[in-house]
């Protein structure tokens, strides 16, 4: 990918790891709570994978790190600022 996407990995990356430490998870102890590889989640943090995760692991990601998964997806870049709203609606 171009810039962009490489600006958006950082970023992602960041937050994830912000949120992992806030929750006292190391990279192993995360990767196995939300079902991804250790490695994957190394490479995410790190900016160094190739893709974001897909929406069910952003999901699990996020339930165990206890945030909404709109907050993630926002972090990907991943959905509209009313996205949260409309998940709901299909719950």
């Amino acid at each position: 990918g171009g810039f962009a996407m490489d600006s958006v990995r950082t970023t992602f990356g960041k937050r994830l790891r912000f949120l992992r430490l806030r929750k006292g998870f190391s990279l192993r102890s995360l990767a196995a709570t939300a079902g991804v590889s250790y490695s994957y989640l190394s490479k995410l943090e790190n900016g160094k994978a190739k893709c974001l995760p897909k929406l069910d692991k952003i999901r699990s990601i996020s339930e165990a790190v206890d945030i909404p998964t709109s907050e993630l997806l926002n972090a990907a870049g991943m959905l509209p600022l009313d996205f949260d709203a409309a998940l709901r609606s299909h719950e």
